[in-house]
């Protein structure tokens, strides 16, 4: 009988999985079943533990369920007929009334921009759309009542300003965050914009904060591991912070945030130490892209599965990018700019989630 092995890096460890080939005909499952159930028989039970250290009885990160689901979906990357102006990273990227909003970040000069542009993607076309009171690289923001938030970032420093983009209006700074923060990440969580990671210039700022306004802020909960330059994305009532570094080390650490209760686990880890990626939702699913490993900028597509807590490849980028802006419009992610062997680049890449 004709399988092929579909491994899946699990909590850390590898699971082994078997698909059919296509030739095996429409009864293929069926007999794969068969076979997998035969096999556990013959083999015997096992007392060998799986996964992190959970109850497998009661942890949904143990699930067997879980683990032998098959992905459906892959994450196809595909270079965009349009590019930017000029080379852009380590910039924010935000959706609004079917444009992109492309805020602030890092020129070709290291220098950091205070241009806001807007790209329609259907008509690739890139157009000035204002300017930030202040100039920012390596910020975040969120979209909340159509006002664009950009939280802190950098310049010379760290800062903790908060600017507001609002439509027909010039830029504001309408508050701080409660300490001086860059390389942080940001995501709209219901009608909150919930801040992940960074620093203030000397110590690491593990407290998850979360705003409705940009003036006012509470701690949802804090970090297990500090962070900087981690990538975000919110499932259901959970927040998952993905790699990042601290100390110059890459983190592999999967942080899981309860928004509802502030409790911080990590529930998996990712297969190498990575940071200055980015992480997105499509399709009902999270996806991580790109970034930067232990031998420099990545190509890869991850594929995270909440429930199991595992990580699966699911693509490969058209060349390896850290540091770029992601958001999704119409049911497209687009990866924007970013960096390549630490110089940025004007390249936009469309991501589809496939069956």
């Amino acid at each position: 009988m004709d399988l092929v092995r579909d491994d899946e890096l699990v909590g850390g460890q590898v699971r082994m999985r078997v698909r059919p080939l296509p030739h095996m005909g429409p009864n293929a499952d069926v007999i794969v079943s068969a076979m997998l159930a035969l096999a556990v028989v013959s083999c015997g039970p096992s007392t060998q533990a799986v996964g992190p250290s959970h109850n497998p009885a009661t942890s949904p990160l143990a699930s067997p369920t879980a683990v032998l689901r098959p992905r459906s979906t892959v994450l196809q990357a595909t270079l965009a007929p349009w590019q930017l102006p000029a080379p852009l990273s380590r910039m924010v990227v935000l959706t609004n009334e079917g444009r992109l909003l492309i805020i602030g970040g890092l020129n070709s000069g290291g220098t950091s921009v205070r241009s806001i542009l807007a790209a329609d993607p259907t008509k690739g076309v890139v157009t000035s759309d204002g300017t930030l009171a202040l100039a920012v690289h390596d910020s975040s923001g969120a979209l909340l009542s159509g006002a664009a938030y950009i939280f802190g970032g950098g310049n010379s420093a760290s800062i903790s300003t908060v600017q507001v983009i609002k439509p027909g209006q010039s830029v504001q700074t309408t508050g701080n965050l409660p300490t001086a923060r860059a390389d942080l990440a940001a995501t709209v969580a219901g009608s909150e914009a919930v801040i992940v990671g960074g620093y203030d210039g000397t110590s690491p700022a593990n407290a998850v904060l979360a705003t409705t306004d940009g003036a006012h802020f509470r701690v949802v909960g804090m970090l297990r591991s500090p962070v900087r330059y981690a990538a975000v994305a919110v499932m259901g009532s959970y927040l998952y912070v993905f790699g990042g570094e601290w100390a110059g080390q890459l983190s592999t650490a999967i942080q899981r945030v309860d928004l509802g209760t502030g409790v911080v686990d990590v529930v998996g880890h990712l297969p190498v130490g990575l940071g200055h990626a980015a992480a997105l939702v499509l399709n009902d699913q999270i996806w991580l892209v790109g970034g930067l490993e232990p031998g420099g900028p990545s190509d890869g597509v991850l594929h995270f599965d909440p429930q199991s807590g595992g990580v699966a490849s699911a693509g490969t980028l058209p060349k390896p990018v850290s540091d770029a802006g992601i958001a999704v419009l119409g049911g497209t992610g687009y990866l924007v700019g970013g960096e390549v062997a630490g110089s940025p680049i004007s390249t936009v890449v469309e991501l589809k989630a496939m069956n």
